[in-house]
C-alpha cells in the first residue's frame, strides 16, 4: 500500500467518524450547556424528589468527569525528541435518554433536549524531552454548548526500546471543565500504558509505517462543586465532591474515584499520524478517541 493510499484512507476514517457524531446530536436544542438550576423543574413540571435530583446530578458528575477525563495518550512509547500536533475528536456515550423516565442530562438541560452524546472536537500537543519524559496539553470543545476542557499531563517511560519486550510508560494529568457558570469539575488522572512499536515496509528508499498498539489502565479522581444559591442547592441535593461549593455551605465529599481502561492502535505514515483509540469506565460509560496529525 502506497504512502498516499494510507494517507487518503486515515482522512476518510477521520471524516466519517466526525460525521457520524455530528449527526447524533444534530437534533440537541442550542445551547447544550449543563444547567443545574434547570434540574428543579421538568417539563414545565415541579420535581419535588430531592433523591432523584441528587441522584441525577451524581450521575451527571459521573459521566462528565468520565469523558473529560479519557484521553488517548497514544503509544507507551515516547516522543524521544520528537512533536506531535493533532486534531482530536471524541464521543462519550452518555445516558441521555433511558427507557425508565427522564435521564440526568434530560433534566439538566433547558429546553430538556440534550445531545445523544457528549462530543469533543479539540487539539492535541505532546513534546518529547530528554530521559525518556513527554509533556502534552490538549483544549476542546464540549459540541454544541459554551463550555470546553482544557488541560495537560506528563509521561515517564519506564521500559522503553528493549525489543523484544514492550514499551511501559506511566503519567499524570489534569484537565478542567471551563465556561459552565453553574458547575465547577475537574478530573485528575494517574495510571499507566503498556504497548510496541511495530515498522512495516522497511526497503531502502521506501518510508517506513510504523503500527503502535496499546493499552491503558488508569484511575479518575473527579472533584466537583455547584456554584447555586442555598435554595436551588438544597432543593437539587448537590454535594461538593473534593469541592468547597459556591461559600461552603455544604461539606464537600471526597473526589469520585473511578477506574478506566482503554486501548486502541496508532499509524504513522511518513510525518502522518492516526490515532484510534477506545475507552470504558465500567458502570459509567464508553467512549471512542480519534486523533490525525502531523509528528516531526
Amino acid at each position: 500500500m502506497s504512502t498516499l493510499t494510507l494517507r487518503t484512507r486515515l482522512a476518510q476514517t477521520v471524516a466519517c467518524a466526525s460525521l457520524l457524531a455530528v449527526h447524533s446530536v444534530a437534533e440537541a436544542a442550542w445551547p447544550d450547556d449543563i444547567s443545574l438550576s434547570s434540574m428543579p423543574t421538568y417539563e414545565g413540571n415541579r420535581v419535588l424528589s430531592t433523591s432523584t435530583l441528587s441522584e441525577a446530578y451524581t450521575t451527571l458528575v459521573r459521566e462528565l468527569g468520565a469523558s473529560i477525563g479519557s484521553r488517548a495518550l497514544g503509544p507507551a512509547s515516547t516522543l524521544g525528541a520528537g512533536t506531535e500536533i493533532s486534531l482530536t475528536h471524541q464521543v462519550g456515550f452518555i445516558s441521555s435518554r433511558i427507557q425508565d423516565g427522564p435521564s440526568a442530562w434530560q433534566r439538566a438541560h433547558v429546553d430538556n433536549d440534550p445531545s445523544l452524546v457528549l462530543w469533543q472536537p479539540g487539539i492535541m500537543v505532546r513534546k518529547g524531552l530528554p530521559f525518556s519524559l513527554e509533556v502534552g496539553m490538549a483544549g476542546t470543545w464540549v459540541g454544541l454548548s459554551r463550555q470546553g476542557t482544557f488541560g495537560g499531563w506528563v509521561r515517564a517511560a519506564l521500559v522503553e526500546g528493549y525489543k523484544p519486550f514492550p514499551d511501559v510508560s506511566v503519567h499524570g494529568g489534569y484537565t478542567g471543565y471551563i465556561g459552565n457558570n453553574e458547575l465547577e469539575l475537574g478530573v485528575a488522572r494517574l495510571g499507566a500504558s503498556l504497548g510496541s512499536d511495530f515498522a512495516l515496509g522497511g526497503q531502502p528508499g521506501v518510508r517506513s509505517v510504523v503500527l503502535s498498539p496499546f493499552v491503558d489502565v488508569s484511575l479518575l479522581w473527579v472533584s466537583a462543586a455547584p456554584i447555586l444559591d442555598d435554595a436551588t442547592q438544597a432543593s437539587i441535593g448537590a454535594i461538593p465532591y473534593g469541592g468547597r461549593g459556591d461559600r461552603g455551605q455544604v461539606t464537600p465529599e471526597k473526589p469520585l474515584l473511578m477506574p478506566q481502561v482503554s486501548g486502541g492502535m496508532q499509524v504513522v505514515a511518513g510525518k502522518m499520524l492516526l490515532r484510534i483509540a477506545g475507552g470504558y469506565t465500567p458502570g459509567t460509560l464508553a467512549t471512542v478517541d480519534t486523533a490525525v496529525g502531523l509528528t516531526f
